[in-house]
């Protein structure tokens, strides 16, 4: 199991992997090919980490989905080979050729990565969700296929933008290639001082801090991961908000705060997540990750850094076409009721 994170790679640097499995509310079809595929495009802005070399690409729509229990193996294969190529390949075009000795290493660690999905989702007893991002590509209505569900709901697809020149009779919205990926596991997960609780303090309460807030189950985010032509369309940051409004409403027992790492060489990620609200509990020196840069396959030491963010309703707002509130209509037929009283 690997237990590394990241946002987006830093460039020139080796990332590590993350470690856990959720779920799908949706399972998705995978589908080779499209027919006379034909992508919208918005001109929406967005402030997520990008390069400076993707800045000026339209952003792309797409849609957020859960993943099921009853996810099918080609669903992780899929998402392993999308994770490991961003983590460790820097998401090179599959046009550039590998030496044969790195695409060793990256099969092993795709076909790891993938089995270690599989278990956490459909075998793991921990609390685990995993949500993933596709493009939205339009087709005529003539061309869709019998087995491609059709996204009825458009209010759910970001950056969207209706295709120029169609009716709406005449153009289907599908999913198309995976875009980006995230999970968040219950674990049990030590900190060494809750960023709310520091300040002068005599010893004693520090130490009872350090005590209460040692072993506990905390939600951990991990294998956050966006192909580098897209990070200019804010998935990263819908990704996060889906595992923050998971936590919060739909866990059985709900959390107050999710734990995450980020290597130290990863200043982008660093500042991708401040921007979120989380904020650096301790550094780990003594950390390990992978590292394809040479003939085999090593783990070499690095530096995480532990953040965290204090959870509540009001700073985490729900995602379209994932989380939805339930009405109340008793409450609603009550108000109602009075009205109508009142004004009799």
């Amino acid at each position: 199991t690997f237990t590394c994170s990241f946002v987006i790679p830093y460039e020139n640097k080796l990332n590590h992997l993350g470690g856990s499995s959720s779920f799908f509310q949706t399972e998705l079809q995978v589908f080779p090919s499209f027919p006379k595929l034909k992508t919208t495009f918005s001109p929406v802005q967005e402030d997520t980490v990008s390069s400076s070399r993707t800045t000026q690409q339209q952003q792309v729509p797409y849609v957020i989905d859960r993943i099921s229990s009853q996810a099918r193996d080609e669903i992780f294969k899929e998402i392993s080979f999308m994770c490991i190529n961003v983590f460790f390949n820097n998401d090179k075009d599959k046009s550039i050729r590998n030496p044969p000795w790195k695409n060793a290493q990256l099969g092993y660690l795709k076909n790891l990565q993938m089995a270690d999905l599989r278990q956490r989702k459909n075998g793991g007893r921990q609390v685990n969700d995993m949500f993933v991002a596709r493009r939205v590509i339009s087709i005529p209505s003539t061309e869709v296929a019998q087995e491609q569900p059709l996204i009825l709901d458009t209010s759910s697809i970001y950056n969207f933008v209706p295709a120029l020149g169609k009716d709406d009779g005449d153009v289907e919205y599908i999913r198309g290639e995976l875009l980006g990926f995230v999970e968040i596991t219950e674990k049990q997960y030590g900190l060494v001082a809750p960023p709310q609780q520091k300040g002068p303090q005599n010893d004693d309460d520090n130490m009872m801090d350090e005590q209460s807030s040692s072993l506990q189950m905390r939600p951990v985010l991990t294998n956050l991961s966006v192909r580098k032509e897209v990070r200019n369309s804010g998935i990263g940051g819908k990704l996060m908000e889906s595992c923050e409004d998971a936590v919060l409403r739909d866990w059985d027992t709900p959390q107050k705060e999710i734990i995450l790492e980020v290597e130290d060489d990863n200043p982008s990620a660093i500042e991708f997540y401040k921007k979120r609200g989380y904020e650096i509990s301790f550094c780990n020196p003594a950390s390990r990750r992978y590292s394809v840069n040479g003939f085999f396959l090593k783990k070499e030491r690095c530096t995480k850094i532990v953040m965290q963010k204090i959870l509540n309703a009001n700073n985490s707002m729900p995602t379209a076409g994932i989380l939805k509130e339930k009405v109340n209509f008793t409450s609603i037929f009550q108000k109602v009721k009075e009205n109508v009283f009142q004004t009799t």
